[in-house]
C-alpha cells in the first residue's frame, strides 16, 4: 500500500456524447451525473492541500458537457496557479467560449482520435484560439483493452503503474475516490470520499490490475 500523495485527476462528469466500444463507459453501471460544485471544491482542496504538480478533469465522462465547464476551469486555476491543467476531450462540444477559458486558464487540451472528422476541426480551432492542443492518438498506437473490460487490442508497451508507484488517485463525479482511471464503475477500487482525512488512504492493488498492462511491481 502506498499513502495518497496526490488528486490527479477529477472526473467532471460521469456522462458521455459517445458511444465508443473501446471505452468501458457504455456499460458504466454507476449513475451518469455531473459533479456538484461541493463535490467539485471538496476535490480542489485535496489537490490544493497536496500540491498536485498535475490535474487532469477528466474521467469516464467527457467533462466538456458539464453546465459550469468554464466557471470549473476557472477555479481550478485560482485554486492551483502552478499545477498543469490538462483536459482530454472527444472534441465534439467544445465552444468558442471554453477555448477561450482553456487559453485563459493555460489548460493543456487533448483532442481524442475518436472522431478524426471532428477532432481535425477541433484542433484547428483551438490552435487558432492559442490553447496549447495536441491529438491523443493511443487508440490506435498504444492501445488497451482497459485491463480486460473491453475488446480492444493491447499495443501499449509494459509499464510500472503510476498510480501506484506515486500514490495517486481520482475523484469521481459522484465524490468518492478511485485507485485508478480504469476503474470506470467504481468497483472495489474505491479509496473513500473527498470528505474524508488524507491521512487515511492508500493506493492498493485491486482487483482490475491482475490483467493490466501496467504492473505494481
Amino acid at each position: 500500500m502506498v499513502k495518497i500523495s496526490t488528486v490527479h485527476q477529477i472526473e467532471l462528469t460521469s456522462r458521455c456524447n459517445l458511444r465508443c466500444h473501446y471505452c468501458p463507459h457504455p456499460a458504466l453501471q454507476r449513475p451518469k451525473a455531473d459533479m456538484s460544485m461541493d463535490v467539485y471544491k471538496a476535490a480542489l482542496a485535496w489537490a490544493q492541500t497536496m500540491e498536485s504538480p498535475e490535474l487532469s478533469l477528466t474521467g469516464m465522462g467527457e467533462g466538456t458537457l458539464h453546465p459550469q465547464f468554464c466557471e470549473m476551469l476557472r477555479m481550478a486555476r485560482e485554486a492551483l496557479p502552478e499545477t498543469k491543467l490538462l483536459l482530454s476531450t472527444n472534441g465534439i462540444n467544445i465552444t468558442d467560449e471554453m477555448l477561450a477559458a482553456m487559453r485563459e486558464t493555460k489548460t493543456i487540451l487533448w483532442i481524442s482520435a475518436h472522431r478524426p472528422e471532428i477532432a481535425g476541426r477541433t484542433l484547428q480551432r483551438s490552435l487558432r484560439a492559442g490553447v496549447m492542443t495536441g491529438i491523443n492518438n493511443h487508440i490506435i498506437d498504444s492501445g488497451f483493452n482497459w485491463a480486460g473490460q473491453v475488446d480492444w487490442h493491447v499495443s501499449a508497451a509494459p509499464s510500472r503503474c503510476m498510480w501506484q508507484a506515486q500514490g495517486m488517485a481520482i475523484a469521481w463525479a459522484d465524490g468518492r475516490l478511485g485507485t485508478c482511471s480504469f476503474d470506470g464503475q467504481g468497483s472495489d477500487g474505491v479509496l473513500g470520499t473527498v470528505w474524508d482525512d488524507p491521512a487515511t488512504i492508500y493506493i492498493k492493488p485491486y482487483s482490475l490490475c491482475k490483467n493490466c498492462h501496467q504492473t505494481i511491481n
